[in-house]
């Protein structure tokens, strides 16, 4: 069957593919628009010398900041950070609190960024708040103590989770394109097997 075949068949059985293709831009949009995507929230923190440490040895204190930022990251899925979050929000335990968030380092950088996904988003917004505070106490008892008490380390928040907020809510329209292009696909091949068909019941009624 050529090409050419295949668009005449299309042609005579319009209405089949017309309604399928209806159905399906439909049933794809009806999907994306009942679908519940995760709110993700964003908090964001800084480390940098603290004013004692830049009495001190400010470069000492840079390079240590530097090096520590994979081991800061890591720290921030522990017991140590987790425990006091889930407690004050009765999450249930640290590792399913542990599934809600996420934590990212840019390259060369001394920030930390918590992003927490729930499908509530003041919760999210809290979670990811709570956790940014958690780990900022915990960054600091971590630390080294310069002489005279204290931390190296000055830990600030530069980003509220509440400013930092995303629904990931699927595209209705897109996902309706996405099942007409279904709908479309499987109309024109219902039609060929059936216009294929057709010949070998008319021999198989004349034996």
């Amino acid at each position: 069957m050529t090409f050419a075949d295949i668009i005449r068949i299309v042609v005579r059985r319009w209405p089949i593919v017309l309604a399928m293709t209806v159905a399906g831009a439909i049933l794809g949009g009806g999907i994306a628009a009942r679908a519940n995507t995760d709110y993700s929230a964003t908090a964001s923190l800084i480390i940098n010398p603290s004013a004692s440490a830049a009495r001190s040895d400010l470069s000492a204190t840079s390079t240590y900041i530097q090096t520590r930022m994979e081991t800061f990251r890591s720290l921030a899925t522990t017991a140590k950070v987790l425990t006091p979050v889930r407690d004050r929000l009765n999450v249930g335990s640290d590792e399913s609190l542990d599934s809600k968030i996420t934590v990212d380092v840019p390259t060369n950088s001394a920030i930390i960024s918590i992003t927490a996904q729930d499908p509530d988003r003041d919760r999210a917004v809290t979670i990811a708040d709570s956790v940014i505070s958690s780990l900022t106490t915990a960054i600091r008892e971590v630390s080294p103590a310069p002489q005279g008490g204290g931390s190296i380390v000055d830990v600030a928040v530069i980003q509220g989770a509440g400013d930092g907020v995303s629904h990931g809510q699927a595209s209705p329209v897109i996902a309706a394109l996405i099942g007409a292009v279904i709908g479309l696909a499987l109309s024109v091949t219902a039609v060929r097997v059936s216009e294929l068909a057709r010949p070998r019941r008319r021999s198989s009624s004349r034996t």
